[in-house]
């Protein structure tokens, strides 16, 4: 069957929440996005196999929260029963001392499954853009390397 209007939208609200619970550090909600078994994967950031291992990671970068926004757009859904696919470009803006400058862009790849509870992540895949946002002054970091060393 394929993915009804309603399902669009649960399936984009999941991935605003994602982004709110990051903006927000609450590890509640993003708990919440992620199914039991869900793997995060980040070019920049290596992988977390589990919900646990992943709000843990997050859990651990809690001071960067509220120095951050991440804004999503262009979209794409495919699916049909309890699976679907969510393709979104990625862009994060740092909030520092009262300055709004551009940070990281990149693609959100995700695979969501549908449970009890509603639409989850169970997979998501991070690739970071081969340069910061493109902006002058913001040095290029390349596509795989590890940002936390």
């Amino acid at each position: 069957m394929p993915l009804s209007c309603d399902d669009r939208l649960d399936i984009l609200e999941v991935a605003a929440r994602y982004c709110r619970a990051l903006d927000r550090g609450d590890p509640e909600g993003l708990e919440a996005v992620f199914t039991e078994d869900a793997v995060w994967e980040s070019s920049a950031r290596g992988q977390r196999r589990g919900r646990a291992a992943i709000v843990d990671e997050f859990r651990a970068r809690a001071a960067q929260a509220h120095t951050r926004k991440h804004w999503t757009s262009n979209p794409v859904i495919e699916g049909d029963g309890d699976h679907a696919s969510l393709t979104l470009d990625l862009l994060v803006l740092h909030l520092d001392d009262g300055d709004v400058r551009p940070g990281t862009s990149g693609v959100y790849e995700d695979r969501l499954r549908r449970d009890e509870a509603g639409w989850r992540i169970a997979y998501r895949k991070i690739t970071v853009d081969g340069q910061r946002a493109g902006f002058r002054g913001v040095p290029a970091q390349p596509a795989g390397k590890d940002a936390t060393r």
